[in-house]
């Protein structure tokens, strides 16, 4: 994705409002094919690992005690879990699917709010993306890796006192879907 493009995406993204108009998000750019391959990689590797201490009886005990809606949301992605893993084996990125660039959103533990802050900066950021005709992923994955293992913050310099609260797979699509992806009605309640 051109330099350019990902200024602009940037640009847009620093736009989002802030709480306390802290402005506190700020933002990792890796375009190198071998970085990417090394997140993918990482992010396998928890993923190898979290799933082998969910599937250890004593293990999930003592998680479900400490953060049991946690736990029982990654239980309920272990078929995801495997899925991915087994074609990553197989050689297929099916983290980041083989995106050029990758957009990290990141801001100081301490900033009141800074995760929602990146939050709507990455949301600003996927808006600016598709009004230039490029296409884009929330990496959950990898946003989940950073979260509770340090490695990848380390690969790309974010200082210790900092956390990754998102990131963007961009690229330029190879297809372009003409409908939406179906939505549930919304819950409203009118007061």
């Amino acid at each position: 994705v051109e330099k350019a493009f990902i200024e602009r995406i940037i640009d847009g993204a620093r736009f989002a409002p802030t709480g306390h108009n802290a402005q506190s998000t700020e933002f990792v750019v890796v375009r190198n094919r071998e970085t990417i391959k090394k997140i993918s990689e990482l992010t396998a590797h928890y993923f190898s690992k979290a799933s082998k201490q969910l599937r250890n009886p004593l293990i999930k005990m003592m998680l479900l005690v400490v953060a049991r809606n946690e736990i029982e949301g990654a239980l309920h992605l272990m078929g995801d879990f495997d899925r991915i893993l087994n074609e990553f084996q197989q050689g297929k990125d099916t983290i980041l699917h083989n995106a050029p660039s990758i957009l990290f959103f990141h801001g100081d533990r301490g900033t009141n709010l800074s995760d929602v802050n990146a939050s709507l900066a990455l949301q600003n950021a996927q808006l600016v993306c598709h009004s230039l005709g490029l296409g884009c992923f929330y990496a959950g994955y990898v946003a989940a890796a950073c979260k509770r293992d340090n490695r990848i913050p380390g690969l790309l310099s974010i200082p210790k006192n900092h956390q990754v609260y998102g990131a963007l797979a961009i690229g330029h699509p190879r297809f372009m879907y003409p409908n939406w992806i179906e939505r549930r009605p919304p819950r409203i309640e009118w007061r």
